[in-house]
């Protein structure tokens, strides 16, 4: 592909607490537990090359993808993803 990215690329996220560890670049002692490939985010962060952005989790419609969750929730986020049954599946 080998284009260059002229935007950051955006990330939701609905842990608040994870956005404010990234965003805060001073080594902490509460954070020396965290796995080294979690501080490549930081790096990109401070590059620009990826920004987190606040999300609440009642509007994440990947969950359909990932949970289990309540039928009212699952047909909000079909009809929110525009995600349609093709029951012509000829092979």
């Amino acid at each position: 592909m080998r284009k260059t990215q002229t935007n950051s690329t955006i990330i939701y996220c609905d842990n608040e607490s994870a956005i404010a560890l990234t965003l805060n670049l001073k080594y902490h002692a509460r954070t020396k537990h965290i796995e080294i490939y979690y501080h490549f985010f930081r790096k990109k962060i401070s590059y620009k090359d990826v920004m987190l952005q606040y999300y609440p989790t009642k509007e994440m419609i990947a969950d359909v993808f990932i949970k289990k969750m309540p039928k009212v929730k699952h047909h909000w986020c079909h009809a929110t993803t525009k995600v349609e049954k093709n029951l012509n599946l000829s092979l």
